[in-house]
């Protein structure tokens, strides 16, 4: 009498002798980097095996002028911020995402851990007649920072409101608003700013992260800023598992 024995069925049997016989535990480092975004305020928590994270920063823009004015300036970019943080495993850290300033409003500055370790300064608000300032790289904190863009002035005539300014990017500052009696182009960046108003139109708010919010033209009113981001960078480590009984090497998992 013959019997068939399927090869699947020796696998349990094998595997526990060899496992206790040799195995080696490595950790590699040839794992794609992973990016957590964050929208809103909240806590990261640095994953097992990680030390160190790339953090990337934007504030919220800056509001337009006040309304009731006749034609406002658009509100400043924010600017950025990034570094690259220690972090101990396990542990939870804080992340703080600036909101966007509403009409004649600043934006808010946004930050990791705390505001002395990587933050990036939120764009000022426009006024009745000129641009908000973009957020300030010298005020901001991180080993790479940028200017965010400066919203554009009200146009000559009162009608037109400026555009707001673009929120820095990691390469170059946000771009300026623009001015115009049809209402500014809002600046570029990483977040654009909003157009400026036409004659009795509405300015146009921010575009995350961080743009200005777009000046009223007229008497219409004006928009707000956008809200701020943080970026999370780091690589996970991978666990490898070699098997072997010490004579054929079973592979790697």
């Amino acid at each position: 009498m013959k019997y068939k024995i399927l090869a699947s069925s020796l696998i349990p049997v094998l595997m526990i002798p060899l496992i206790s016989s040799a195995f080696s535990l490595l950790l590699t480092s040839d794992a794609h980097a992973a990016t957590d975004t964050f929208s809103a305020s909240g806590n990261w928590v640095a994953p097992a095996g990680v030390t160190s994270v790339t953090i990337e920063a934007w504030g919220g823009g800056g509001g337009g002028g006040p309304n009731g004015a006749v034609a406002k300036g658009g509100g400043g970019g924010s600017a950025y911020s990034s570094d690259t943080v220690t972090v101990v495993p396990a542990t939870s850290y804080t992340v703080t995402v600036g909101t966007g300033g509403g009409v004649n409003t600043a934006g808010n500055d946004s930050w990791f851990s705390t505001a002395g370790t990587v933050m990036s300064k939120g764009g000022s608000a426009g006024t009745a007649t000129t641009g908000g300032a973009g957020g300030l790289a010298s005020a901001s904190v991180g080993t790479t920072k940028r200017n965010g863009g400066t919203g554009g002035n009200q146009s000559g005539n009162a009608k037109g409101g400026g555009g707001g300014g673009g929120s820095a990017t990691a390469a170059a500052v946000g771009g300026t608003g623009g001015t115009s009696n049809s209402g500014g182009t809002g600046g570029t960046g990483e977040g654009a700013g909003g157009n400026g108003g036409g004659n009795n139109v509405t300015g146009s708010a921010g575009v995350v992260p961080g743009g200005g919010g777009g000046g009223g033209g007229g008497t219409a009113n004006s928009a707000g800023g956008a809200n701020g981001r943080v970026l999370v960078t780091y690589t996970p480590p991978v666990i490898s598992v070699a098997i072997s009984d010490a004579t054929l090497s079973y592979g790697t998992i």
